[in-house]
């Protein structure tokens, strides 16, 4: 086996070593790391938690995820000038770098998964209305990345030379269309349990409101215009449900083997950004009826 990759497995394991989603999206195609920081931002952003000090955990994850992220991409563009060098010089001392940049390059790239598994895990911790029962099957799969990640930086260390830290890397490409199908049902898990928490609030206000009408109806005062909001915030109520449902199909749907997780993930965020805008309408009309009767 050469000491070091020709020009050809250069750029392909160039390539491959690459994180790569539109969350993550799988050794296959390069990693956008933008877009996995735009869909931990989306969640902070479209669905924030009601307790702040509840995210603080997160919020540092995240933070760690980031700066991580950007080390990553510094490592990268040093594994990319080393290697250039050495297959231009061929020397001792530029392959003794190229393999030191190398090496580093693979290790800040395990980070950068674990780190992202990390906030992921947190952020299932500080969101309300995710199934108790769901979330400790998913702390459990991301636990077990996560160790094994740790596990692959210590294989990695002990190399000792480019071509056996390459084999090693191997391993992760081939493990992580798994990752990456967690990532993703971890997003979806998080999106669906606010949505979900929401969803009972309203459903609780709803049916407080709904009693106070009934109760001024049997006392003889005019509730046509009330019963009409009330009819109009229990449509959508239903309408938010459906798209609750239609999602959690989706999600249910995920696997390894998905050939484009990240389009089928953005579809199932559309489908409950319409449920979203359905729960706003609730409020809106409950919001009408408490005028209405406090007028």
């Amino acid at each position: 086996m050469p000491l070091f990759i020709s020009n050809r497995q250069g750029a392909e394991i160039g390539r491959q070593a690459r994180l790569r989603t539109v969350c993550p999206q799988g050794m296959g195609v390069r990693f956008s790391p933008l877009a996995l920081g735009l869909i931990l931002f989306l969640i902070l952003i479209l669905f924030p938690s009601p307790a702040l000090a509840q995210d603080f955990t997160f919020d540092r994850s995240y933070s760690d995820y980031i700066y991580t992220l950007d080390q990553y991409r510094i490592a990268h563009q040093e594994y990319d000038l080393k290697k250039t060098e050495y297959l231009k010089f061929n020397t001792l001392t530029s392959q003794t770098a190229a393999q030191a940049a190398t090496l580093d390059m693979l290790l800040t790239r395990d980070n950068a998964i674990r780190t992202h598994l990390t906030a992921l895990r947190l952020k299932l911790a500080a969101t309300s209305g995710v199934n108790p029962i769901g979330r400790e099957a998913l702390y459990s799969r991301i636990d077990q990345e996560v160790n094994w990640l740790f596990q692959h930086q210590v294989r990695l260390k002990n190399t000792a030379s480019i071509a056996e830290a390459v084999r090693i890397s191997k391993e992760l490409e081939d493990r992580y269309t798994t990752v990456n199908l967690l990532m993703y049902q971890a997003l979806s898990t998080v999106l669906s349990a606010k949505e979900n928490s929401l969803t009972s609030q309203s459903q609780d206000y709803y049916q407080q409101l709904s009693a106070k009408v009934a109760h001024m109806k049997q006392a003889g005062e005019t509730t046509q215009l009330l019963e009409r909001w009330l009819l109009q915030a229990n449509q959508r109520l239903d309408l938010s449900a459906e798209r609750q449902s239609a999602a959690n199909l989706a999600a249910s749907k995920f696997t390894a083997q998905s050939r484009n997780l990240p389009a089928d993930f953005l579809s199932l965020q559309f489908t409950l950004k319409q449920s979203h805008q359905y729960l706003k309408e609730v409020a809106s009309s409950l919001q009408e009826i408490i005028r209405e009767i406090t007028k």
